[in-house]
């Protein structure tokens, strides 16, 4: 029979063995986990490929912008003036009223030396048929020169303005004839190559002009004729009473 102290002994060599084999086992477990474990994890699945972005679609090449026009140069532009200005005179001296309409711009202002204010090229060809070749025509005969006092100023390549002074031979349908001296001034625009008048403008000395000059002549005239005419009743009047009154102091006497 055992005694106890050897028993005792036996029991702690039996714990000590449990103990020494069960931090071997979980030695184990910590340093190879069984592959049940392994197979339990979540495994991460591989992330979602973004869609490429798009490239931007290439740009179309911008239109290319037109060139500016060419400046013209300024003497080129007075010349051309210069030869606006004669065919104007040319076309009123003619009554080529076709290229006198054709010459403004569909809204030309025109004020003539009557004091009408005449507007649009329609406007402008109804005024010379109506002064010049109508039915009713008041001038029978024009001849007019344009002259201008300085070149024209030019504001751009587009516009200009014009000035001077004109003398013109009218011969009127009544069969008087004068001459008038007169200041003008215009306004032209240049569209499409071509000048164009926008706005011209006639004016006369109201003091010294033929047409005053001749109402004068006819105030002039008719007021001698009324003095003479008065002069003559006078006269007659007075004959007559004179011999009425020797008429009634004969038979008096008798």
């Amino acid at each position: 029979m055992r005694s106890p102290r050897s028993i005792s002994s036996n029991l702690g060599r039996s714990m000590h063995r449990w103990q020494l084999t069960a931090l071997f086992a979980l030695a184990l477990l910590v340093a190879s986990p069984p592959s049940s474990l392994a197979q339990d994890e979540p495994t991460e699945e591989p992330a979602a490929e973004e869609p490429a972005a798009e490239e931007p679609a290439a740009e179309e090449p911008a239109a290319e912008a037109e060139p500016a026009p060419a400046e013209i140069p300024v003497e080129d532009l007075h010349n051309e003036l210069r030869a606006f200005r004669a065919e104007m005179e040319r076309a009123l001296n003619e009554r080529d009223l076709d290229a006198i309409a054709d010459n403004v711009d569909e809204h030309v202002i025109f004020t003539p030396m009557n004091g009408e204010i005449v507007r649009g090229r329609d406007g402008v060809r109804a005024y010379y048929e109506r002064m010049l070749t109508g039915p009713d025509a008041v001038v029978a005969d024009i001849h007019t020169t344009f002259e201008a006092d300085d070149l024209s100023i030019l504001h751009d390549q587009q516009t200009a303005v014009a000035f001077g002074h004109s003398v013109g031979q009218y011969e009127l349908t009544d069969g008087s004839e004068f001459e008038v001296e007169a200041v003008w001034v215009t306004t032209l625009l240049r569209r499409d190559g071509q000048w164009r008048i926008a706005a011209f403008s006639y004016s006369s000395s109201m003091f010294d002009n033929p047409i005053l000059d001749m109402q004068r002549r006819y105030l002039l005239i008719g007021g001698g004729v009324a003095v003479v005419i008065m002069g003559l009743i006078m006269f007659f009047v007075g004959r007559m009473s004179r011999r009425k009154k020797a008429g009634s102091e004969g038979s008096k006497k008798e």
